[in-house]
Order: C-alpha cells, then sequence, then structure tokens
C-alpha cells in the first residue's frame, strides 16, 4: 500500500507532467511541437524534478535538447505561477528514448510478419 508521502509524489508527478505539456504547447518555438514530457520523477524533498522528454522528430534531437535545456529557467516561473506550492523544484531534463524503441520494435514486428507472410505464400 502507498505511504501518503509517496501518494502526494505521485500526484505532484502527475500535475507536473500535464502542466509542462500545456506549457511547451504553448510556446511560440517551433522546435517544441513534436516535444513531448513522457514522465517526471520528483525527489524526496520535492526539490528537483527530473523531466523526460522525448521527441517524434529524430533528427533534430540535438537541436531541441539545446532548446529544452535554455528554457528551464522560464519555465520555472511559467511552473511558480501557476503551481499552489511554496517553493517550485528545481528543473532537469533527461532524453527518453521511448519512441526510438517503440520503432525498432515496430520494425522487428514487421519484419518478421512480412518474413512469415512470404513463407506462407511460397507453400
Amino acid at each position: 500500500m502507498l505511504k501518503e508521502k509517496d501518494l502526494k509524489r505521485r500526484r505532484l508527478e502527475d500535475q507536473l507532467l500535464r502542466e509542462m505539456n500545456v506549457i511547451l504547447r504553448g510556446l511560440s518555438d517551433v522546435r517544441f511541437n513534436f516535444v513531448s514530457i513522457t514522465k517526471v520523477e520528483v525527489n524526496a524533498d520535492y526539490s528537483v524534478a527530473l523531466f523526460y522528454w522525448d521527441t517524434y522528430n529524430e533528427e533534430k534531437r540535438g537541436t531541441i535538447k539545446r532548446a529544452v535545456e535554455k528554457i528551464r529557467p522560464k519555465v520555472r516561473s511559467i511552473l511558480s505561477s501557476t503551481l499552489k506550492m511554496r517553493s517550485v523544484p528545481q528543473i532537469e531534463f533527461k532524453y527518453d528514448g521511448q519512441f526510438d524503441a517503440e520503432n525498432k520494435i515496430t520494425k522487428i514486428l514487421n519484419s518478421e510478419a512480412n518474413k512469415k507472410f512470404s513463407d506462407s505464400e511460397e507453400s
């Protein structure tokens, strides 16, 4: 059973996830059009929030990484005005290769399906 502190932390992580995705959609920078926050982890004393991000646009990952790091102070300021907290956690970003992994798995599955299909046609 989850302790009350763990439940509180999960609620905060969910709230931060939703707010950050809304903030990214509201930015005028087109580099964030295909960026998604996939997960948030807050440390035990709520002083640091680690935001995992991913993008569909593999070619611009490096540019997006630099842009994400650059907006940290602005995003923290926006979060401080929307969250009802005494202090907003420091923000850190980390790349999450979720979409890359999904694409690799899909390619493998499609390749196997094509092999089975071509084998059944030969029979």
